[in-house]
């Protein structure tokens, strides 16, 4: 809810709450323009792209789609949604991609983030800094996952785009 000359209730349509600054950000903006019955009508309607924090469910699991784009802030906030879920907790997380000399530093910065009683997949040449199983392909992941059914679990897939994880998404939703 926010408060102008009246209360006024606002419906968006994922449950991270990252997304909320950029809500109110953008209510400011379009005051400008529009008025706030209309701006709200095109909120309770917005949907982000697919991959941004997209939730499926699916048999038993909810899988947390992110995996469009990637930044260690991205992640965070991915986590933190993770963490409040209620039952088991899994990571596969690819590569943040475009860091340059950063890449070793922010990865291993993950490790800082992430509780304990969280299991995490890994693939990528900086995600191995990152405490968990590594796997050295998308190909290798997919073949785990395979023969380790996952039930009841909450799967954040997390990673820059050219990492391929949309293919892992595709496997557990089959």
């Amino acid at each position: 809810n926010i408060k102008l000359d009246k209360e006024y209730k606002i419906v968006f349509n994922n449950p991270a709450k990252h997304f909320v600054i950029d809500i109110l950000l953008a209510i400011g903006v379009c005051l400008e323009f529009m008025n706030i019955k209309d701006i709200i009508k095109r909120i309770n309607k917005f949907k982000l792209l697919e991959k941004r924090m997209t939730i499926i469910k699916h048999d038993t699991n909810t899988i947390i789609n992110d995996c469009y784009n990637s930044s260690y802030e991205s992640f965070e906030a991915g986590f933190n949604y993770l963490k409040k879920l209620e039952g088991r907790k899994i990571i596969i997380f690819g590569d943040i991609l475009e860091l340059g000399k950063y890449s070793k530093t922010i990865h291993k910065k993950i490790n800082k983030t992430i509780d304990k009683d969280v299991e995490i997949l890994t693939v990528g040449k900086y995600s191995k800094y990152i405490k968990g199983i590594h796997f050295n392909s998308i190909i290798e992941i997919i073949d785990y996952l395979k023969h380790n059914k996952i039930e009841n679990s909450n799967i954040y897939v997390k990673g820059s785009r050219r990492m391929g994880l949309d293919e892992v998404v595709d496997f557990l939703t089959k």
